[in-house]
């Protein structure tokens, strides 16, 4: 599981990134929609939804199930009016949260990020992710983490296609408070 969770952050914490846009342009092809893909030798599945929030940012909802729910997080994408990057925030459900910047290589269409994520232990870890073949049908990731110095890969995922991401429709109004 600790692996799994491990992939999750790198995962959610990665979408597609780019120069002068926001985040809403950069990730329109997904944006409500919900993407699913398979861990590598187990039987663990991420499931990722993407929607659209005010002011071109992004909110990217995670969770993991194996096979009932076991782990989930959220980032916000937003673009950086001083860099024009792509800069992420992710939230985990374990109490741990990360950071980084995203560059996007338009004629390539690869995206790649770094992490730092802090996690509720208070132990540092980074990694980083390249994401391309992105459409409404999926999108492809290479995850890696940092090991004693080196990059080692974690996981090479397809994700596809799951259905649409619930969103602020979605959430019911409150009762009366009269």
């Amino acid at each position: 599981m600790k692996r799994i969770a491990i992939v999750a952050v790198i995962l959610s914490a990665a979408a597609p990134a780019a120069a002068q846009q926001d985040a809403a342009e950069v990730f329109a092809p997904l944006l409500g929609s919900c993407y699913s893909a398979a861990f590598p030798r187990t039987e663990a599945v991420n499931v990722q939804c993407f929607e659209s929030l005010a002011g071109g940012f992004v909110r990217n909802r995670h969770a993991v199930f194996a096979p009932a729910r076991v782990y989930e997080g959220e980032t916000l994408y937003h673009r950086d009016a001083e860099t024009g990057r792509i800069l992420f925030r992710y939230f985990s459900g374990a109490g741990g949260a990360g950071e980084g910047p995203g560059d996007w290589d338009a004629v390539n269409g690869i995206l790649s990020v770094e992490q730092r994520h802090v996690r509720a232990d208070g132990r540092v870890e980074h990694f980083r992710g390249r994401f391309h073949d992105m459409d409404s049908g999926g999108f492809s990731a290479v995850n890696e983490r940092l090991r004693d110095g080196e990059w080692v890969e974690v996981a090479r995922m397809r994700y596809r296609y799951a259905g649409p991401a619930p969103g602020m429709a979605d959430i019911p109004p409150p009762e009366s408070a009269e």
